[in-house]
């Protein structure tokens, strides 16, 4: 009896996984999903402008994996209202940039020494003329997700000190 029980639980932990992981994957928005695609050869030249790249800009970068649980997505929520709402005006003048990156993806994984992950977090980013000065991990995410005036005070306080 103990057997079939214990079958039956690890059946039901498989089972559960893996509608999670089905779940989650369908709630993934593509890696560039903020991009547009428009193939070369559809493009005049006269069609391409050079837009200016801010000379100050910051970016606030969520790093996360191809596997993500309720709380991984509570914490991209959270940092992207975050962002939208206390930075709108930086948001729209481009001086600052919200990103996804999936370091598990082979193009991303050198992010993972650069920034010295250890887990998904939210990374702050400050570039000056293109050139990376400083950046900070903000892995207390993790401790303040279930907080969320805390977790937006600690974002926000993190993004102000860079812009």
């Amino acid at each position: 009896m103990k057997k079939i029980l214990t079958l039956l639980l690890v059946a039901v932990a498989v089972g559960g996984a893996i509608v999670a992981i089905y779940r989650t994957k369908e709630s993934i928005p593509p890696e560039n999903a903020d991009v547009a695609v428009v193939e070369p050869e559809t493009v005049a030249q006269a069609d391409l402008v050079e837009v200016p790249k801010p000379v100050h800009l910051v970016k606030v970068i969520y790093f996360t994996t191809d596997v993500r649980c309720v709380s991984c997505l509570k914490i991209e929520a959270l940092t992207r209202r975050t962002v939208e709402t206390q930075f709108a005006s930086q948001l729209q003048d481009g001086s600052l940039i919200f990103q996804l990156i999936n370091v598990d993806r082979p193009d991303n994984a050198h992010f993972i020494e650069e920034y010295q992950l250890v887990s998904k977090t939210v990374v702050v980013a400050e570039f000056e003329k293109g050139v990376q000065e400083e950046w900070v991990n903000l892995q207390d995410v993790w401790l303040k997700f279930n907080d969320e005036e805390e977790f937006e005070s600690y974002v926000s306080e993190a993004i102000s000190a860079l812009l």
